[in-house]
């Protein structure tokens, strides 16, 4: 009897160790798939970046930095003609 349930026990601890191994493994695979997704997407990214396609936000950005390189390039003439006079 003493022998069967050290038995039991071993085939236990084995059972419990591979299902361990098993999620681990999953989580590790999950891991490895994210990353090879961040990877193409980057890369997607740079693509699209440098062939020009911005995102339509980005380019709203552009277009609302333009106009405050304006107005600050206006602002510096207000500055200018007021020195001279």
């Amino acid at each position: 009897m003493k022998n069967a349930k050290l038995i039991l026990t071993i085939i236990a601890i084995l059972i419990a160790a591979f299902v361990v191994m098993t999620i681990i493994g999953f989580i590790i695979l999950a891991a490895k798939v994210l990353f090879v997704l961040a990877i193409v997407l980057f890369i997607a990214t740079m693509i699209r970046k440098l062939s020009g396609k911005s995102k339509p936000r980005e380019l709203e950005e552009h277009d609302s930095d333009r106009e405050l390189n304006e107005a600050m390039r206006q602002l510096e003439e207000i500055k200018r003609r007021q020195l001279i006079k």
